[in-house]
C-alpha cells in the first residue's frame, strides 16, 4: 500500500534488451539497440544504428549510466535492483516507492535523453518499440505508474498516433528535450503534437537532454560538465515557448520544465521582458503569467525556493526523485520539510497537488 502522498514528478527508468522486444519489421529488427559494455569499469552503454551511445570520451561526450556524478554520494549507486529501474521487476519497484513514501511516479526514459537517429523509420521502430514496453510494464501498477511517450518527432503523424496509442495505454505526459535537432520548440513544426496533447489532455514535459547534436559536439564533460549541452536545454525552451507565447495559442496545454532547477527563472523572465517591451509589449507578470499559461518548473530541494516561488507562485513549482539515475536514496520531499523555511502547507503542494494538476491525475 501507498505509504505517501508524494507524486514524483520526474521519475526514469533504464532502458534494456526487453525495451526492444516490439520491434516488429524485419528491416529494422537487426538495427534495434544492442548493450555494450565500454573500458575496465565495465561502463554500460548503448549501439544504436552503429553509433555508441552515449559518446565515452572526447567532445561531445555524454555521461553515461556509470559515470562519476558528483551529486551522488559513495554507495548509493546501486541503492536499487536493476530489474526495478529498467521496468521488468514491477513489484520491487512499487515497493521501492513505499519505501520512499512515493504514490505515484511519472516515469521519463534515459537513452532517449540523448539525440539517437537521423532516419525516420529507426526513429519510429524506437519509439513504436519503447511505448508498447512502458504501456505493457506500467499496467501491472496502471494507480502507481503513469509514464511520458517518446514520439517519432519526424513524423509528426506518426508522432500523433503514438500519442493516442501512449494515452489509452496510461501515459500522461509527452517527452521533449529543450531542442530537437535543428527545431527549437516554438516552431510552428510542433503546433500538431501540441495540439493534439491539448485534445488528449497530455502534458507537454520538457526535460533535460542532449538533443541537438550541433550543441552537443561542442563540449566534452570531462571539463565543460553537463551544463551547456544538456541542462539549458529546457532554459532556451522557456524563453522560445514564454517569449513566443505559445500557450496563448493552446489555451489548456500545460508544459514542464524538467530537471534543470528553478533559480534560472527569474532571469529568463526578465530577459522576456526586455525582449517585450522593445517589441512595444506589455511586460509579464510574474508569477500570474505561471497560472495563466500553464508553466510548471521542477525544483532542486537545495535551492533558494521562497525567492524562486516569488516568481512562480505556489502552485506551479513540482518535485522529481531522478529515480534511477542518481541512486535516490529518501523522499526529497523529507528534504524541503528539513529546510525549516517553507510552510507545511506548500511543501504539501509541492509534493502532492500541484503534481497532481500537472499531470491531469
Amino acid at each position: 500500500m501507498p505509504t505517501g502522498n508524494f507524486v514524483d514528478a520526474d521519475a526514469h527508468m533504464h532502458e534494456s534488451e526487453e525495451t526492444w522486444k516490439f520491434f516488429e519489421t524485419s528491416d529494422e529488427y537487426p538495427r534495434r539497440p544492442a548493450r555494450v559494455l565500454f573500458d575496465q569499469n565495465k561502463t554500460s552503454l548503448w549501439v544504436v544504428n552503429g553509433r555508441i551511445i552515449p559518446k565515452p570520451v572526447a567532445k561531445g561526450t555524454v555521461a553515461g549510466r556509470d559515470e562519476k556524478d558528483p551529486r551522488v554520494k559513495a554507495g548509493q549507486r546501486s541503492r536499487f535492483a536493476d530489474a526495478a529501474i529498467e521496468m521488468i521487476d514491477i513489484e520491487t519497484r512499487v515497493r521501492d516507492m513505499d519505501e520512499l513514501g512515493i504514490k505515484t511516479q511519472v516515469i521519463y526514459p534515459t537513452l532517449f535523453i540523448h539525440w539517437l537517429t537521423d532516419e525516420v523509420n529507426l526513429e519510429k521502430a524506437l519509439c513504436k518499440s519503447y511505448n508498447r514496453f512502458m504501456g505493457e510494464a506500467t499496467s501491472k501498477a496502471p494507480d502507481r505508474l503513469r509514464w511520458a511517450a517518446v514520439l517519432p518527432l519526424r513524423s509528426i503523424p506518426d508522432a500523433i498516433s503514438e500519442m493516442r496509442y501512449a494515452k489509452d495505454a496510461g501515459a500522461v505526459s509527452v517527452f521533449m528535450r529543450g531542442i530537437e535537432g535543428d527545431r527549437t520548440l516554438d516552431d510552428p513544426y510542433f503546433f500538431p503534437i501540441y495540439e493534439e496533447a491539448m485534445r488528449l489532455d497530455m502534458t507537454i514535459g520538457v526535460h533535460t537532454g542532449s538533443g541537438c547534436p550541433a550543441l552537443t559536439a561542442l563540449f566534452d564533460v570531462a571539463r565543460n560538465s553537463q551544463f551547456g549541452r544538456i541542462r539549458l536545454l529546457p532554459v532556451f525552451a522557456f524563453r522560445d515557448i514564454v517569449g513566443n507565447e505559445i500557450p496563448e495559442r493552446f489555451p489548456t496545454l500545460r508544459f514542464a520544465f524538467l530537471e534543470a532547477g528553478s533559480q534560472w527563472i527569474p532571469y529568463v523572465l526578465y530577459e522576456i521582458n526586455i525582449w517585450r517591451i522593445a517589441m512595444g509589449k506589455e511586460p509579464l507578470e510574474a508569477p500570474a503569467v505561471f497560472k495563466a499559461w500553464r508553466l510548471y518548473v521542477a525544483c532542486d530541494v537545495n535551492e533558494e525556493l521562497p525567492w524562486v516561488i516569488k516568481h512562480t507562485g505556489e502552485d506551479n513549482i513540482v518535485l522529481g526523485t531522478d529515480y534511477g539515475h542518481k541512486g535516490v536514496g529518501t523522499n526529497p520531499a523529507s528534504g524541503l520539510r528539513d529546510r525549516g523555511d517553507l510552510p507545511r502547507n506548500l511543501i504539501e503542494k509541492i509534493e502532492a497537488h500541484n503534481p497532481k494538476r500537472l499531470y491531469g491525475l
